[in-house]
């Protein structure tokens, strides 16, 4: 785990899960073995993400979602075009 990550009570971590700066796991989520949860991401309250996911810079997993192994869940963040 990195600085600035947070990780609520309850929270169940799977082996060799990454968890960059500034991710937020909420409580009674559960994280699948190898998954890598990147910068800003969020797993909101009681959701499950299976084993081997990659969960993207500022992607948000919502309030009791199932994420099946294997998954990647982006963020749907927009960026201005260059002027």
């Amino acid at each position: 785990m990195l600085a600035a990550a947070v990780i609520q009570p309850g929270a169940i971590i799977g082996d060799a899960v990454i968890v960059n700066t500034g991710a937020i796991i909420e409580h009674d989520c559960t994280v699948g073995s190898g998954t890598h949860v990147a910068s800003g991401a969020i797993l909101s309250g009681g959701c499950s993400v299976g084993t081997h996911c990659m969960i993207g810079a500022g992607a948000v997993v919502l309030h009791g979602a199932e994420v099946p192994n294997e998954t990647l869940v982006a963020s749907l963040t927009r960026y201005p075009a260059r002027q």
